[in-house]
């Protein structure tokens, strides 16, 4: 008797590890479905960048297609032109919630755009907005409820980079999207061969800033409490990690980190 119970507690024990097993794969699967479907958006949304991005990547070779700066060849037979049409339709599909009049901006498709970041040969290339410090955290840039999100600027910066320094914030998505990159900075080659980062403002302005630092840290580092202070500390704080003295403004890229605590923070700090 005393068997048999023993094991139909062991066959119960078992179960319940099954299950938990079970829900926790469903919503390890789910989200990241949810995230691939931002990926994707995101991808597709490209095609409203701004244009000077990508100016550098033209690379003269004959007979194509340019878009973004990639020339993509468009000679084809009369085996495959109908499905070389097909892809260059699907290229120019825009993500999913967005319907764009002809002529569409990005400002047009979400009034609260605030620039368009990118780290050259990383996957860091989005758009940013400005709205308030949640909104868009589980918002993508064309609305929809995802929880990839939007960066962000800080709500109490300035919207065009020109106080003394912006912070952006972006999730650490397990896709590698967002800011799922930017613990690489770890690295000091990572970090020499992707030393700058690129901001084009809401109103067509092209900041360049080179990065001085990355590092672990948490929401009481002091970086979080400058946006009151006055430009000798912000300097002072920048310059302890990195920054020339001669730099005119700062940038600092916030993401959370895999970690046990929600306070951690992962951070890579730029001046220009």
């Amino acid at each position: 008797m005393q068997d048999y119970t023993k094991f139909r507690v062991f066959t119960i024990l078992i179960a319940i590890l099954l299950a938990v097993a079970l829900i926790a794969t469903v919503r390890l699967v789910s989200v990241l479905l949810e995230r691939s479907a931002a990926d994707r958006g995101y991808r597709d949304l490209r095609q409203f960048a701004p244009d000077d991005y990508y100016a550098e990547q033209v690379i003269e070779s004959g007979p194509g297609q340019l878009i973004h700066g990639v020339t993509l060849d468009v000679s084809v037979n009369d085996d495959n032109e109908e499905d070389d049409d097909e892809d260059d339709e699907e290229e120019q599909v825009p993500p999913p919630g967005i319907i764009l009049e002809p002529g569409a901006d990005l400002i047009d498709i979400n009034s609260h755009y605030a620039g368009w970041i990118k780290i050259p040969e990383t996957r860091v290339d989005y758009p940013m907005v400005q709205f308030d410090n949640t909104r868009y955290l589980n918002t993508t840039f064309w609305g929809t409820h995802n929880g990839a999100g939007t960066l962000f600027l800080d709500e109490r910066n300035p919207l065009q980079f020109n106080g003394s320094f912006t912070i952006i914030y972006g999730h650490n998505s397990r896709t590698g999207g967002m800011f799922g990159s930017l613990n690489r900075y770890t690295s000091a080659d990572y970090m020499l061969r992707h030393p700058d980062i690129t901001i084009n403002t809401r109103d067509g302005e092209v900041l360049t800033y080179s990065v001085i630092a990355a590092f672990q840290t948490t929401i009481y580092d002091n970086l979080f409490t400058l946006f009151d202070a006055d430009e000798g500390l912000i300097r002072e704080y920048f310059t302890n990690h990195g920054a020339p003295s001669y730099s005119i403004n700062y940038l600092a890229l916030s993401t959370c980190v895999t970690s046990n605590s929600d306070d951690d923070r992962f951070l890579v700090l730029a001046a220009r």
